[in-house]
């Protein structure tokens, strides 16, 4: 009988470690933030080649309608929420919550960063039965 609690108590450990927190997209923005990006891309002086060295390949890269190239960056990190771990709620519906990070650059033709944009933002998701 002793070891049915004790087999409980792993199982939530474990599965508490493993659905704790998620992150997907490209790590190497995953701690910017805007002053950051603003001392590593200066407009008409930073290099295509300098900003892969940098963050690395984009996860997108689309083009103007004047064949300027545009890169995308994305990095999320997401939390479950406290009641993930209610038991048989969790049954029900599921909640995270955690921060967005996004940056796009515009490249002029001769690939100089043009302009840019950084963004951080907060996240939820909630899925399941229950509102």
């Amino acid at each position: 009988m002793a070891r049915t609690p004790l087999i409980t108590v792993a199982l939530v450990i474990f599965t508490t470690a493993v659905a704790g927190c998620s992150s997907a997209g490209n790590d190497r923005i995953a701690h910017q933030t805007t002053q950051s990006v603003s001392a590593h891309l200066v407009r008409g002086e930073t290099t295509q080649t300098q900003v892969r060295a940098l963050y690395g390949d984009p996860i997108k890269v689309s083009f103007t309608s004047g064949g300027n190239q545009v890169w995308e960056y994305e990095f999320t990190k997401m939390h479950a929420t406290a009641s993930d771990f209610i038991p048989f709620e969790n049954l029900f519906r599921s909640d995270a919550k955690g921060r967005r990070k996004s940056l796009v650059i515009y490249f002029n033709k001769q690939n100089i960063v043009e302009n840019y944009a950084f963004s951080s933002s907060s996240v939820k998701v909630h899925q399941g039965l229950t509102p």
